[in-house]
């Protein structure tokens, strides 16, 4: 039983290094500035850039696109796009 608590422990604890996300920063206006894809491989910056923009038109700060669960953080100088894949 205690090896069994020990290792649903170790796979939660690994759990926040295998979350796959990337990031789209835009200016005020909208268009793209930066694309981050560190923890990502399937996604290119075409691809992050085409879901960002399509996302930011929908004008809602939480939401689901296909296989991501996306957030907009938008500051008066800055639109940041998060996208994290759900499995």
């Amino acid at each position: 039983m205690l090896k069994k608590i020990q290792r649903r422990f170790i796979v939660a604890a690994m759990a926040a290094f295998m979350t796959r996300f990337f990031t789209v920063h835009c200016d005020a206006d909208g268009k793209v500035r930066e694309v981050l894809r560190e923890y990502i491989s399937t996604v290119d910056e075409e691809t992050a850039k085409a879901y960002a923009q399509d996302v930011l038109s929908r004008g809602r700060e939480k939401g689901y696109y296909e296989n991501y669960r996306s957030r907009i953080i938008q500051t008066p100088a800055n639109i940041i796009m998060a996208a994290e894949i759900i499995e």
